[in-house]
């Protein structure tokens, strides 16, 4: 224990027999929250005056702070256990003998000596409140306030467990029983792997501990190799393994939580981000493994309640954790535990905010974040959907970066017209594995394949897009040349690790935009290596894995689209991998032609005249969608010029006379530099040809003068024409007259 803690450990126990009498008996645990900042600044204070009373000075400050701050969180229990209780002389004796041990204990009558560190068993966080009641842990407000079942006793909420932590905790409550020990059972060597960072492996171990009251002892791996490997060798490395082991001995039933095998593979880890890392012969001595992933939906949310409630954090009524956790999708422990923290330090920045434009309106007043808290009462206190939409973007985005992986794009149903048909299918073959997983449990295949096949320009690549967004799933597009790598291997490589990103970041879609470039038929390629037969053999490997209802690859969606299917490998198009072929065909009748209208412009202000059913009846039946969307470009252009038109019109009736568009003499002194001559810059001569000739003959490069004339252009008369109040277009002409005239060629308007 830290020195300066101890006069607060010592003060606590000090004002615990004091504040009241209290009943003990032998073996009795009695538990003491420790507050290292206020012991941290006691100590020093006292230091600095007298240090021969520090602890008197504590004991008063302690009790203060008691008194006036309810609901401190504290840093952490130290835990105290009655050895012996004597009692005093008694002449019945048939009365002692029936007396038991437990005794009262009276602060101004009773002696206790401390008899040093002993080895023993703390209580269990698991069905027990001690973590609130002696302060480690406030109960949430909005938790607080609301009656108990009986008026009076106000229940904790009840944290989230996840199955692993459970099975973690069984395993280690049979190793650590009685029974298990006088049987001379084995210890329990549990080994817990992922492959990403921050899930949580020493988080749930370390919580499994405290359910049942093992204390625990980390031991981190890279501290290994500072101790000894770098600074000694083997010899410094084994001492400091065997010092350690000596330390965690005396600490009574434990575990020792040694992390980050990638350190050194010699080394008996618990934790690991690289399972591959780890010789056979080590990995051998594990009596269990257990992979983490990242959490499902039920367990995101579980997290997140469990975050909020840690940090006191008050919501909004308008907060649904369970939406957010929809929308966290992949995330891990550790980002979201980032949402909450992000989300708390938006809404301060928030008020903030607002404080600093109440000021601004006010300037008489300086309105703190304070007076907006009073002011806004609970509503401004507690964290909005805002917030959290805010937060949940931010943590997405930097997910995205670190795998690579595009954001989900923002396309809805009704940006797609028409395809009643295929969305109904997309719905029964994607809602249901994502709303009842347990059904795929049982052994029922799942048909998460689908091959999008028509003409270009029908929607396909819109609609997976749309299938993303509508389902909160994550997005990846992948194209032939991406998988394509000049090294053996390499590009089944590439397919592996695109199936890899899709379960990291599941549930997500994987898809294959013209997949008859990727997964042609094997045999008829010209390639000397084969890499297409080899990528499309790894591509049917990766499939069967998807659709094989394991545990790990459900929530991953692989769509195709193609516009010629007859070139793809028959292999791809059999039941459990593309076994679902939706046709997205041209529109055949103008009812179609009219809702495709209706989506693309949905965004549009269209004139009370129009009528998009009669444009649509003008239209031949061969358009496409894509055509359809040049269409309405071209008249949303043409719009958008007509205006232009317009403006220019009324500008010229505006008073006082036509706008000059011409250069004035006043700007050139400001524009051209000084000392320049334009012969220097275009060779003296305005035919290129000639120009080059007469660069060539004096040994130059004539392409070393042409960035010295853009640069011009572009920093001197361009930046004086924008700094102008005439009009964008009008700018343009002058510029581009301007242009014409220094390059020794008549300008055109």
């Amino acid at each position: 224990m830290d020195r300066v803690v101890q006069p607060a450990l010592f003060a606590g126990l000090k004002q615990y027999f004091e504040s009241k009498r209290r009943i003990l008996k032998s073996g009795d645990l009695v538990g003491i929250s420790v507050d290292e900042r206020l012991g941290r600044a006691v100590f020093s204070g006292a230091a600095a005056t007298d240090a021969s009373t520090p602890d008197e000075d504590l004991t008063i400050r302690f009790n203060q702070a008691n008194e006036s701050a309810q609901g401190v969180k504290k840093v952490g229990v130290a835990w105290f256990r009655v050895a012996h209780v004597v009692p005093g002389k008694s002449e019945d004796q048939d009365e002692d003998d029936q007396w038991g041990g437990v005794a009262v204990i009276d602060s101004a009558t009773t002696r206790m000596v401390q008899a040093g560190s002993d080895i023993s068993r703390v209580p269990g966080i698991l069905e027990n409140g001690w973590e609130y009641w002696l302060g480690v842990k406030s109960v949430p407000k909005s938790i607080s306030n609301a009656p108990g079942p009986h008026g009076l006793v106000t229940e904790p909420p009840q944290p989230f467990i996840p199955p692993l932590q459970k099975r973690i905790r069984e395993l280690m409550a049979v190793a650590t029983s009685p029974r298990a020990i006088q049987l001379g059972m084995k210890p329990v060597v549990i080994l817990l792997r992922s492959q990403q960072r921050h899930i949580g492996k020493t988080t749930v171990a370390t919580r499994a501990c405290a359910d049942i009251g093992l204390h625990t002892f980390p031991i981190d791996a890279y501290d290994i190799l500072t101790e000894g490997g770098a600074n000694g060798g083997d010899v410094k490395t084994e001492a400091y393994l065997k010092a350690r082991a000596e330390r965690a001995f005396h600490c009574g039933p434990h575990l020792s939580a040694m992390a980050e095998i990638l350190a050194d593979a010699r080394v008996v880890i618990a934790t690991t981000t690289d399972v591959e890392q780890i010789p056979e012969g080590i990995r051998s001595m594990f009596t269990h493994e257990f992979e983490m992933t990242a959490p499902e939906e039920k367990e995101r949310e579980g997290i997140l309640r469990n975050a909020v409630a840690e940090r006191s954090i008050r919501l909004s009524p308008d907060v649904d954790l369970g939406s957010v956790a929809l929308k966290t999708a992949a995330l891990v422990a550790g980002d979201l535990v980032d949402v909450v923290e992000r989300a708390s330090a938006i809404r301060t920045a928030r008020l903030e905010k607002l404080a600093e434009t109440a000021s601004k309106v006010a300037p008489e007043s300086n309105v703190s974040v304070r007076d907006v808290l009073v002011s806004g009462g609970d509503a401004a206190r507690g964290v909005t959907k805002a917030d959290f939409d805010a937060a949940v973007e931010a943590a997405r985005k930097n997910f995205a970066d670190s795998i690579g992986a595009p954001k989900i794009p923002n396309v809805k149903w009704e940006d797609v017209g028409g395809l009643t048909n295929v969305k109904d299918a997309l719905v029964e073959t994607i809602q249901l594995p994502l709303e009842r997983p347990e059904l795929f449990a049982k052994g029922m295949k799942k048909r998460s394949g689908i091959l999008f096949y028509g003409p270009p320009g029908t929607g396909k690549t819109l609609l997976a897009k749309a299938i993303a967004t509508e389902f909160s799933l994550n997005f990846f597009s992948v194209k032939g040349p991406e998988l394509l790598n000049m090294y053996i291997g390499e590009s089944e490589a590439n397919v592996r690790r695109v199936f890899q990103r899709a379960r990291d970041a599941r549930p997500c879609v994987v898809f294959f935009d013209e997949l008859d470039s990727v997964a042609p038929k094997r045999g008829n390629q010209g390639d000397s290596g084969g890499v297409m037969d080899r990528i499309v053999s790894q591509l049917l490997a990766e499939l069967d894995g998807m659709n094989g209802g394991e545990e790990n690859s459900g929530g991953v969606f692989v769509i195709g689209a193609t516009n010629r299917p007859d070139l793809l490998d028959t292999a791809l198009l059999r039941p459990g991998r593309f076994d679902k072929m939706l046709y997205l065909g041209v529109s055949d009748t103008h009812e179609k032609q009219a809702t495709i209208l209706e989506a693309l412009t949905r965004k549009f202000t269209l004139d009370p005249e129009v009528s998009l059913r009669r444009v649509a009846d003008r239209l031949p039946l061969t358009y496409t969608g894509a055509d359809l969307y040049a269409l309405c470009s071209d008249a949303m252009l043409k719009a958008i010029t007509r205006k232009a038109t317009a403006v220019d019109e009324k500008i010229k009736q505006l008073p006082g006379g036509p706008i000059s568009t011409g250069l004035r003499a006043r700007w050139f002194p400001a524009s051209v530099p000084r000392n320049w001559n334009i012969s220097s810059g275009f060779g003296g001569n305005s035919n290129p040809m000639t120009r080059n000739r007469s660069h060539r003959a004096q040994g130059q490069d004539p392409r070393r003068r042409r960035p010295s004339a853009m640069l011009l252009k572009r920093s001197g008369w361009e930046a004086s024409l924008m700094d102008s109040s005439t009009d964008q277009l009008r700018m343009e002409t002058t510029l581009l007259l301007a242009v014409g005239k220094v390059k020794g060629r008549p300008g055109q308007p």
